[in-house]
This record gives structure tokens, C-alpha cells and sequence, in this order.
């Protein structure tokens, strides 16, 4: 079972998982993925069963270390759980770097991350 992706692995199949954002909600409010739902950490247990008839969850937060506990959490339940490395700090870097987005669209989405 894979336990992480890379920002720039994700980008390349991004259609293929059911992405998960477990930040707080005032985060979500200030920057989300269009497509990605959002289940806070503390709920994210809550949703285990729903959640292993999908193929594969990515889960996704500021820098990786929340979406890693909770990745870990839902594995335990053997959940197909795993964690975008560096979050969405690294994932809209790539973008910028893949030319996905502008640098002023990616300066914009960091300070609303940060």
C-alpha cells in the first residue's frame, strides 16, 4: 500500500484518488483545491467507512504532517490512506513549476496557506 505522493506524482493522476483536505475550516475558507473535499482532521475517523469504498484517499493539509497522522489513522482501519508529501505548500509550488498556474496566482494561494 502506498503511504505518500509527491506533489508532482499527484498533479499526473490526480483524477485517480478521492483527495481529502483535513485542515480547519477558517483554513479552508482562506485557500482550497477546487476538487477536493473537505473532512476536518478531528472528523476524519468519523467518515472511515465511507471512506474505504474508495479506491484510494489522498489526504492533504497545510505542510503534510496533519494529513500524515490522519493517513496513518485511516491505514490502521485499512483504509487505502495516503499523504500528499509537503501539502499544499508543495502542491501549489508544482503547480507554478509545471506551469499550471501564474507566479502571482501561486505568491496568492501561499499567503492565504501560510
Amino acid at each position: 500500500m502506498q503511504k505518500t505522493i509527491s506533489a508532482e506524482q499527484f498533479l499526473k493522476s490526480r483524477k485517480d484518488y478521492f483527495s481529502i483536505d483535513v485542515r480547519t475550516i477558517q483554513e479552508w475558507e482562506n485557500y482550497h483545491e477546487q476538487d477536493m473535499t473537505h473532512i476536518p482532521f478531528e472528523e476524519i475517523l468519523a467518515y472511515s467507512q465511507k471512506l474505504k469504498e474508495k479506491k484510494a484517499v489522498v489526504l492533504v493539509c497545510r505542510s503534510g504532517a496533519r494529513s500524515e497522522y490522519a493517513a496513518k489513522c485511516l491505514q490502521k482501519r485499512r483504509i487505502n490512506a495516503i499523504n500528499l508529501q509537503g501539502g499544499l505548500l508543495e502542491l501549489v509550488q508544482e503547480k507554478l513549476k509545471q506551469g499550471l498556474i501564474t507566479k502571482e496566482e501561486c505568491e496568492n494561494a501561499l499567503s492565504k496557506i501560510r
